[in-house]
């Protein structure tokens, strides 16, 4: 289930692109393409691409605040979904951050 706005300030990839006075409470929990249209801080984006880096996340780990998975393990996983997410879309990951992490 995507949470956009977490506790203490974090926020999922998607979340981060979600200005504070777009925000509201009632999005938790609803799939990125469920509410794309009612955000414009999101239509910068490409829906489908926003929906892959969501369920690369949702899939890296059951829930990162418990570490349902090792941190290292989670982030491992959740680059190699953005790393085909790239592929797929036809988009370059920077050297500095492809060899970083």
């Amino acid at each position: 289930m995507p949470r956009y706005y977490g506790t203490e300030g974090a926020r999922c990839p998607v979340g981060l692109l979600i200005d504070s006075r777009e925000y509201n409470e009632d999005i938790e929990g609803t799939a990125v393409s469920k509410i794309y249209e009612e955000i414009p801080s999101l239509q910068e984006v490409d829906v489908l691409l926003l929906s892959a880096i969501q369920l690369a996340h949702d899939n890296s780990a059951t829930d990162w605040s418990v570490g349902v998975q090792s941190r290292k393990e989670a982030r491992k996983e959740f680059k190699k979904g953005l790393q085909r997410i790239a592929k797929k879309f036809e988009l370059e990951i920077p050297r500095k951050v492809r060899n970083n992490g």
